[in-house]
């Protein structure tokens, strides 16, 4: 049978046209090389998807020759921007739950490193020199970029210079002294203790803030050396060098890119399929085209998903190449040569699903997010986090950012929401909390609150201006927990909210409960 289909994707790649570089209208397709890394992609495998993800060291003559389009990967070097959960690394965690030593607790290499963020621009300008001015589909400037490996839980960085600049940024948000630990607040919290747990929140909010404000200041300098200035200011018909960001997974506790911001940052971008981050970047393209403000405007639209094709069948690859194109993907990422070439049929399968999305790649789809919008926010679910790994005492560490996708209160109940929409027929989004605005009582019908545990006086103002357009707020879990300073909240939340949405506010169904468990259930 393996054979019959691989003779099959040899035929229709013979009778197809010589292949060509796709453009981002045109659904690339992007091989990732394990086995053949540093060497011309195989035709068997070039011919069929015409893209390939080129090293920024490589010199990318080959690709063109052969009509390839290509992306060129982590145009400013890697290993600053992405820490490797492997061996050292556990070990390294292991340690510090053993010994509690703050001498472990330093991100190596720190971003906040002035040589390594020397670093970092030297390689960006060194690959714009090599590729600015054939970069092909663009440059991806990092992926899964974050503060610790995954977005796992450690309390990085304990250095100089990330005290320094949490001095800065502390004082900014009224707070004075160093931050404290996971540890102090964790035990604070099981006394009753909330008066470090603000600290706490906007030691993330430094995180996320740090790691940002890189990423911005890289873009920012690529394109100004490409001779583009800054986005905003671009003529669209003008040729430019793209920049992205891929390999996101939504923001956690410790230092994870909330998924919503490099949409404005970059033009293109993927999230894996972890919770609610795909979600999320199709949340923010919907608001984009359906919000009255211009703060929207320059959303990126080019969204990627990676196929890990040995974790899937043949017919589940192909699925969700079809999947991707439905919800509005404009390309893939194969991972990888090695898993093509070893799996004849998913060969031939995701072959045949790339031909026939670009023969269809001008057909409607109707996928709108109409079917109501789950809210999101950084700082509830960094708090989710915290409140779960009460349970793991000293070991929370080890509560890894996998596990907690998987096995978290919250994260479980997102996931819930999101496969009862799907199941009800609509394209589920995902809105910041932050978003939430009068018209998208018109956009989105109802929106879902769960487990927003931290809630300030303007969270519930936008929430009341939405009600007070005529939407519906469905609350699942915990309304309300702490204010954004971390203090315990006295009122009712759900309360005030009632008096003024009235019958428009309300309580989760209690099936939802087990609703993932039980869908297969007619």
């Amino acid at each position: 049978m393996w054979f019959a289909a691989l003779l099959w994707a040899f035929q229709e790649v013979d009778a197809a046209a010589p292949p060509r570089a796709r453009r981002w209208e045109e659904f690339p397709v992007l091989v990732w090389r394990e086995r053949h890394a540093g060497q011309p992609l195989p035709p068997e495998l070039a011919e069929p998807f015409g893209g390939v993800i080129l090293m920024r060291g490589e010199d990318s003559g080959w690709a063109r020759e052969r009509g390839l389009g290509y992306l060129v990967w982590n145009v400013a070097g890697r290993d600053a921007l992405h820490l490797d959960a492997d061996q050292a690394w556990n070990e390294r965690v292991e340690r510090w739950i053993e010994t509690r030593d703050e001498g472990l607790l330093v991100r190596q290499p720190c971003l906040n490193d002035p040589e390594v963020v020397q670093g970092l621009f030297a390689t960006l300008e060194e690959t714009i020199a090599r590729h600015g001015k054939e970069p092909g589909l663009g440059f991806v400037l990092g992926d899964e970029v974050g503060w610790t490996p995954n977005g796992d839980p450690f309390d990085l960085c304990a250095c100089p210079h990330c005290d320094a600049a949490w001095q800065v940024f502390a004082r900014q948000q009224g707070l004075s002294g160093r931050a404290p630990s996971t540890d102090e607040v964790r035990l604070g919290l099981l006394e009753g203790d909330h008066s470090k747990l603000g600290a706490w929140l906007a030691r993330r909010r430094f995180h996320s803030h740090c790691l940002m404000r890189r990423l911005e200041d890289l873009t920012t300098h690529g394109r100004q050396k490409t001779g583009l200035g800054p986005r905003g200011g671009m003529d669209p018909r003008s040729k430019r060098v793209l920049f992205g960001l891929l390999g996101l997974s939504g923001a956690s506790a410790f230092g994870g890119v909330d998924t919503a911001a490099p949409m404005r940052l970059f033009d293109f971008v993927e999230a894996y399929p972890t919770v609610d981050a795909r979600e999320q970047l199709a949340g923010a393209l919907h608001l984009r085209d359906h919000s009255r403000s211009r703060d929207f405007a320059w959303i990126a639209s080019r969204t990627l998903t990676t196929i890990f094709v040995d974790q899937e069948t043949a017919d589940g690859a192909a699925w969700l190449a079809w999947e991707h194109w439905l919800r509005g993907g404009s390309g893939l990422v194969l991972w990888s040569d090695t898993a093509l070439l070893e799996r004849p049929e998913h060969l031939a399968r995701l072959a045949e699903a790339v031909r026939d999305i670009r023969s269809s790649r001008n057909a409607h789809t109707d996928l709108e997010q109409r079917g109501g919008a789950i809210l999101t926010d950084p700082d509830s679910v960094a708090l989710s986090f915290l409140r779960d790994a009460l349970l793991d005492g000293p070991t929370w560490p080890r509560r890894r950012a996998g596990y907690q996708a998987e096995h978290g209160q919250r994260e479980r109940k997102v996931r819930a929401w999101l496969r009862a929409i799907e199941d009800a027929g609509e394209l589920p989004a995902v809105l910041p909390l932050a978003e939430v605005r009068p018209d998208c009582a018109e956009t989105y019908g109802f929106l879902v609150a769960v487990e927003l545990l931290v809630l300030g006086e303007m969270d519930i103002r936008r929430l009341e201006a939405f009600l007070d357009e005529g939407g519906t707020l469905v609350v699942d879990g915990t309304l309300g927990w702490v204010h954004r300073s971390g203090e315990l909240r006295t009122d009712d939340v759900l309360t005030r909210l009632q008096e003024r949405g009235g019958a428009r506010v309300i309580s989760a169904p209690r099936w939802m409960e087990s609703y993932l468990g039980g869908r297969s259930d007619p």
